[in-house]
Protein backbone atom coordinates (compact mmCIF):
# COMPACT_ATOMS: atom_id res chain seq x y z
CA UNK A 1 0.00 0.00 0.00
CA UNK A 2 1.43 3.33 -1.06
CA UNK A 3 0.76 6.56 0.81
CA UNK A 4 -0.55 8.07 -2.44
CA UNK A 5 -3.48 5.64 -2.25
CA UNK A 6 -4.88 7.28 0.89
CA UNK A 7 -5.03 10.93 -0.20
CA UNK A 8 -8.39 12.51 -1.03
CA UNK A 9 -7.47 12.99 -4.70
CA UNK A 10 -6.75 9.28 -5.29
CA UNK A 11 -6.55 8.06 -8.06
CA UNK A 12 -6.28 11.40 -9.92
CA UNK A 13 -3.04 12.14 -8.03
CA UNK A 14 -1.24 9.20 -9.59
CA UNK A 15 -0.83 10.63 -13.10
CA UNK A 16 1.53 13.36 -11.85
CA UNK A 17 3.76 10.73 -10.23
CA UNK A 18 3.77 8.64 -13.39
CA UNK A 19 4.60 11.71 -15.48
CA UNK A 20 7.58 12.40 -13.24
CA UNK A 21 8.80 8.83 -13.25
CA UNK A 22 8.45 7.90 -16.93
CA UNK A 23 5.54 9.57 -18.73
CA UNK A 24 7.54 12.67 -19.61
CA UNK A 25 9.79 10.53 -21.78
CA UNK A 26 7.04 8.92 -23.85
CA UNK A 27 6.72 11.69 -26.47
CA UNK A 28 10.34 11.31 -27.59
CA UNK A 29 11.47 7.88 -26.36
CA UNK A 30 10.22 4.33 -26.41
CA UNK A 31 9.08 3.44 -22.91
CA UNK A 32 8.09 -0.06 -21.82
CA UNK A 33 6.86 -0.57 -18.27
CA UNK A 34 9.00 -3.34 -16.82
CA UNK A 35 6.59 -4.78 -14.29
CA UNK A 36 3.22 -3.89 -12.80
CA UNK A 37 0.23 -5.73 -11.43
CA UNK A 38 -1.56 -6.74 -8.30
CA UNK A 39 -4.21 -9.01 -6.91
CA UNK A 40 -6.88 -6.88 -8.57
CA UNK A 41 -9.37 -6.87 -5.74
CA UNK A 42 -8.48 -10.23 -4.25
CA UNK A 43 -6.36 -9.57 -1.21
CA UNK A 44 -5.41 -6.84 1.20
CA UNK A 45 -5.45 -4.07 -1.44
CA UNK A 46 -9.14 -4.58 -2.13
CA UNK A 47 -10.85 -1.98 -4.27
CA UNK A 48 -7.87 0.38 -4.15
CA UNK A 49 -5.83 -2.21 -6.02
CA UNK A 50 -8.49 -2.36 -8.74
CA UNK A 51 -8.74 1.43 -8.82
CA UNK A 52 -5.02 2.07 -9.26
CA UNK A 53 -4.62 -0.62 -11.93
CA UNK A 54 -7.57 0.78 -13.88
CA UNK A 55 -6.11 4.29 -13.54
CA UNK A 56 -2.71 3.01 -14.66
CA UNK A 57 -4.14 1.42 -17.80
CA UNK A 58 -6.07 4.60 -18.60
CA UNK A 59 -2.88 6.62 -18.12
CA UNK A 60 -0.84 4.34 -20.38
CA UNK A 61 -3.52 4.52 -23.07
CA UNK A 62 -3.60 8.33 -22.82
CA UNK A 63 0.15 8.39 -23.44
CA UNK A 64 -0.03 5.91 -26.31
CA UNK A 65 1.98 3.39 -24.30
CA UNK A 66 0.50 -0.03 -24.96
CA UNK A 67 3.49 -2.25 -24.13
CA UNK A 68 4.31 -3.46 -20.64
CA UNK A 69 5.02 -6.54 -18.58
CA UNK A 70 2.16 -7.52 -16.30
CA UNK A 71 3.34 -9.40 -13.23
CA UNK A 72 2.65 -12.29 -12.76
CA UNK A 73 1.36 -15.06 -14.98
CA UNK A 74 1.28 -17.87 -12.42
CA UNK A 75 -0.70 -17.59 -9.17
CA UNK A 76 2.25 -18.19 -6.85
CA UNK A 77 3.45 -14.58 -6.63
CA UNK A 78 2.51 -13.76 -3.06
CA UNK A 79 2.07 -10.02 -3.45
CA UNK A 80 0.34 -9.91 -6.85
CA UNK A 81 -1.25 -13.25 -7.56
CA UNK A 82 -1.29 -14.05 -11.25
CA UNK A 83 -3.23 -13.90 -14.46
CA UNK A 84 -3.98 -17.51 -13.60
CA UNK A 85 -5.93 -18.25 -10.43
CA UNK A 86 -5.06 -21.02 -7.96
CA UNK A 87 -6.88 -23.56 -10.19
CA UNK A 88 -4.78 -22.38 -13.16
CA UNK A 89 -7.79 -20.78 -14.85
CA UNK A 90 -7.37 -17.40 -16.54
CA UNK A 91 -8.69 -14.54 -14.44
CA UNK A 92 -11.08 -12.87 -16.84
CA UNK A 93 -11.04 -9.57 -14.92
CA UNK A 94 -7.29 -9.22 -15.35
CA UNK A 95 -7.49 -10.28 -19.00
CA UNK A 96 -10.19 -7.66 -19.65
CA UNK A 97 -7.90 -5.02 -18.15
CA UNK A 98 -4.98 -6.11 -20.33
CA UNK A 99 -7.16 -6.32 -23.43
CA UNK A 100 -8.25 -2.75 -22.79
CA UNK A 101 -4.59 -1.72 -22.66
CA UNK A 102 -3.79 -3.63 -25.83
CA UNK A 103 -6.70 -2.03 -27.66
CA UNK A 104 -8.51 -5.31 -28.22
CA UNK A 105 -11.81 -4.84 -30.01
CA UNK A 106 -10.90 -1.42 -31.38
Amino acid sequence: MKSSFSVPSFPANLAADWDTLFGKFSPTHSVVIGEWGGKYGQGTGGQQDVTWQNAFVDYLISKGMRNSFYWDYTPNSGDTGGILDDSLNVRQDKMALLQKLWGAGQ
